[in-house]
C-alpha cells in the first residue's frame, strides 16, 4: 500500500511539473517570438521524461535519517544535474561550460526562491497545527484512579 502511494504521488508530481514546464515554455516562447511555437511529440515526449526524472529526485525528501538542509542540498545538485545534461544533450546553444554555469546559477536562483517559499509555508502549517492541539494530559487515567482512592 505504501509503494503505491508513492507511485501516485510521483505520477501526479509528474503531471504538474510537465504542465508547468509547458506552459512556462509556451508563455516564454510567445512572448519571444511573434508566431505560435508548436511542440513535437518527441519533445513533448521528452518533457514528460524529464517531469517524472524530476518527480524522482523529490525521494531525497522522504530520507528522514539526513538532515533536512543535507536532503535539499541533494536535491538540488540531483536537480541541477539533470537540467544541466538535459541542456547539453538537447541544445548546442547551452553546451558550453558558460552556458551550463549559467543555467545552474539561474537555477540556483529559482531553487533558492521556491525552497524560501516551502520552508514559509511549512513553518506556518506546522505552527498553526500546533495551535490547533489541545493539551492533553498523558497521566489522566493514572492521576483520576489516584483521585478516587483517596
Amino acid at each position: 500500500m505504501k509503494e503505491l502511494k508513492r507511485i501516485k504521488s510521483i505520477l501526479s508530481q509528474t503531471s504538474i511539473f510537465f504542465t508547468l514546464i509547458v506552459v512556462f515554455f509556451y508563455l516564454i516562447a510567445n512572448s519571444m517570438i511573434s508566431t505560435t511555437l508548436v511542440l513535437e511529440m518527441s519533445g513533448m515526449f521528452m518533457i514528460l521524461i524529464f517531469s517524472f526524472i524530476l518527480a524522482l529526485c523529490n525521494l531525497v525528501f522522504l530520507i528522514k535519517k539526513i538532515p533536512a538542509a543535507l536532503r535539499a542540498l541533494f536535491h538540488y545538485i540531483i536537480v541541477a544535474a539533470v537540467v544541466i545534461i538535459t541542456f547539453f544533450y538537447f541544445s548546442t546553444d547551452t553546451a558550453t561550460v558558460k552556458g551550463a554555469l549559467i543555467i545552474a546559477f539561474a537555477l540556483a536562483i529559482i531553487y533558492a526562491i521556491g525552497g524560501a517559499v516551502t520552508f514559509l509555508i511549512t513553518s506556518k502549517l506546522s505552527r498553526e497545527k500546533g495551535k490547533d492541539d489541545e493539551y492533553k494530559p498523558q497521566f489522566s487515567a493514572i492521576t483520576s484512579k489516584n483521585s478516587k482512592h483517596k
